[in-house]
Formats: structure tokens, sequence, C-alpha cells
């Protein structure tokens, strides 16, 4: 019976854990390396990600894990703006940011950077139901710096089949355009010299679930997050177009964003091995809701197909859809005296990530055994967004990943 309690419990751990810490190993340390590149049609956004985990057990009650990711962006960024015959804004940033030109109000806008984040969990094993896990990170961009902490409790049951996990995290940003280190004023004219001082913004979480074995061969999870954030939230590179009853653009301005947020979202998830082959089917589905008037519903579908000698193929489908914040708008119109008319509530953004829109991704990974340690894993991905009202109405993505772990 002990056994038994044993590997469910671990199964619970391979098929349903979020945290690195909570991993079973077969040694005390484990290396893991990701290479991933992402790649939008029509020379869009370009992604270069390198990834770098170091995790094992410095104690019998305690473990650390230390993660380093280093970015480089690059390619061009919807503003916005309308369309126009203007050349393309140059920016420096990763959110598509850096100095705009009065004139220059192109909807899209070439950007180059590059990102560094480093991270730490340390997990301490309380007594054998109840762990703890305290986390810190930190990021750096030309345009962008990000500190945050947390804190994670996880207590199984007397017969070790259910999980309880609590969280609470607390996340700094510090936002601003690249050289010249501001923010512009909301709903300011690109022309408009006026502006502020870096933007700031603090983010509160807390994320309470359970985890179930169902059965020696099924494990259920249901995870419900709520997050409020306070300070700056609009993007200092989106802009918006005043268009006439022709679609011409006549004008150009900066978005404006509310100074907060609050966003809940409810997780749920099943794995379960097929008795007849020992395969693994995946499925989760993701509510989430804000007060932006955002909700969006996330499926995911992976199936883990076991070919012998440790290596596997492993489809994988994702539907995802959302509908538009409030303050989305395409454009701004103008009245008969060609005056801009602007919202009463003094928000408005025509940033395509707001909009409404659906997307659907599906891809291949294949995994391997690389020697007594090491582990081999090669995934490929194609994603398409399909929007409703941005001025670039559909984006498609490769996406190609190489990743190798070694146990020592």
């Amino acid at each position: 019976m002990k056994s038994i309690r044993r590997n469910l419990a671990l199964a619970t751990c391979s098929l349903l854990s979020q945290q690195a810490g909570a991993n079973a190993f077969e040694n005390d340390w484990e290396l893991d390396t990701s290479y991933l590149s992402y790649q939008e049609s029509n020379e869009r956004v370009s992604v270069k990600k390198f990834i770098g985990d170091v995790r094992g057990k410095v104690s019998d009650d305690d473990s650390v894990s230390f993660k380093l990711v280093h970015d480089t962006l690059s390619g061009a960024s919807p503003t916005g703006a309308v369309k126009s015959d203007d050349q393309r804004v140059t920016f420096t940033g990763a959110s598509g940011g850096g100095e705009i030109d009065a004139g220059q109000n192109d909807a899209l806008a070439a950007f180059d950077d590059t990102r560094l984040a480093l991270s730490m969990d340390w997990q301490h094993t309380m007594n054998r139901h109840l762990k703890t896990t305290y986390g810190a990170s930190i990021s750096s961009e030309n345009d962008y710096e990000s500190f945050g902490g947390s804190l994670g409790l996880e207590k199984e049951s007397a017969n070790r089949l259910v999980t309880y996990q609590a969280g609470l995290s607390y996340t700094g940003d510090t936002i601003y355009r690249a050289g010249s280190g501001d923010t512009p004023a909301p709903l300011a004219q690109v022309s408009d010299t006026r502006s502020f001082g870096k933007g700031e913004r603090n983010t509160w979480e807390a994320l309470g679930g359970i985890s179930r074995v169902i059965n020696k061969r099924t494990v259920g999870q249901m995870n419900l997050s709520y997050a409020r954030s306070e300070g700056y939230h609009s993007d200092p590179y989106k802009l918006i177009s005043a268009t006439d009853g022709d679609g011409n653009p006549v004008d150009t301005f900066y978005e404006s964003r509310p100074d907060q947020r609050n966003r809940a979202s409810l997780y749920t998830k099943l794995a379960h091995e097929l008795s007849a082959n020992r395969n693994t089917v995946h499925a989760s589905y993701r509510l989430y809701q804000d007060d932006w008037n955002i909700r969006s519903h996330t499926f995911d579908l992976k199936y883990n197909n076991k070919l012998g000698g440790g290596q596997f193929l492993e489809p994988h489908v994702r539907l995802y859809r959302q509908t538009a914040a409030d303050f989305y708008k395409h454009h701004l119109a103008v009245d008969d005296n060609v005056d801009v008319i602007m919202p009463d509530d003094g928000y408005l953004s025509a940033d395509y990530r707001l909009d409404r829109f659906w997307s659907y991704t599906a891809g291949l990974k294949y995994g391997l055994p690389l020697g007594k340690s090491g582990k081999l894993r090669l995934r490929a991905e194609y994603m398409k967004q399909t929007f409703a009202h941005a001025e670039y109405r559909v984006n498609s993505a490769v996406i190609m990943q190489a990743s190798y772990s070694y146990a020592f």
C-alpha cells in the first residue's frame, strides 16, 4: 500500500506539477537548457530565446532552482495606427518602442531589443505532507524593468491522494520609452512633446488550487487565481489614428489605459494514462475574466504517444478566444468640423492584443533519451490569430524549440 501511494504521488508530480521544485529527481541535480525560435509571417516579430535552468537538492529537506532567460527580439510590431504612406517608425525597445518622430505614423514600428531575466526558487519540506516554496525574480530590457517575489504552500492529505496548493506573489514593474526614459502624456498627439517620468506598476496575485489522484491512471487539477495591478498600464509606444469619413488618417495620438486592473482565472486539467498502451492524454481548460471586460477561453490538448526505448511523439492542439476590452477602438472619428471626438472617460487603445480575436496552435513534440542521464526534446508548432477589427486582421507564427536536460 505504501508503494502504491508513493507511485500515485509521483504520478501527480510528473503529470500536473507547475513548479520545478515539486518535480521528483532520480539524481540530486538536473540541468535543463532550451533554445526557442519564434517567427511571425511577413517579417513581423522575431524572437530568439535561450533558457537555462539548474535545480536540485541542497539537503534532505531543501531543493533550489536557478533559471536564466535571454531573449533577442526584432522585427516590426503594429503600433495601432492606421496604415499610411509614411516611413516606418524605428524603435529600440521590446514592446515596439523607442523614439517616435512626428509625422511618421506608420502602422508598423521596427524594433530591436534584448531581455535578460533571472529567477530563483527555494523549496523546503517542513514535514512529509507540507512544503513551502520561496521565489524571487528580476528582469531587465531597454525600456522595462521588473522584480518580484512569491510564496507557495503545498500540503498533501494523509493518504497522499490529494494535494492542496496556495500561493501569493508580488511584481513591481517600471515602464518607459527607450532613449528618452519617459512616458507620453495620455491621448497626446504624437507631435506633442509633453511627457511624464517612468511609469510604475504594482501587481499582487493570489492562487489556490487542488489536485487529486482520481484513480491509478487519472489525475485532476483545479486552480483559481486573482490578481490586482495598480499604476501605469499603457504601452508608451502604442498609437491610435483619427480618420476622416473616407478612412484617411488626419492625426495620431498615444493610447491611454485605466490605472488599475483586476483579473481572475479558473484553470482545470485532467491527465489520463491509457491502460492499453500507457500513452497519456493531457487536457486543460482556462477561463479568464478581467474588469476591462476581456473574457477568454483556452482549451489545450496533448497526446503523449510512447514509441519505445524512452522515445515519444506528442501532438498538441490549442484553441483560444477572447473578447475585446471596453476601451478598444480601431480608430477615432471626427465631427463635421474635423475635430477629433475623444472618449468621455479618457481611455482608448487600438492595441491589437486588446481586440476581439481567436487563435489556434497545432504542433508536434518528439523526445528521446541521450545516454543514461540525458534527454532531448524537439518541438515544432504553427499558430494563427484572426482579429475582429485590428489594422492587421491576420497574424501567424512558426515556433521551433530544442531542449536538452541532463541529470547528475
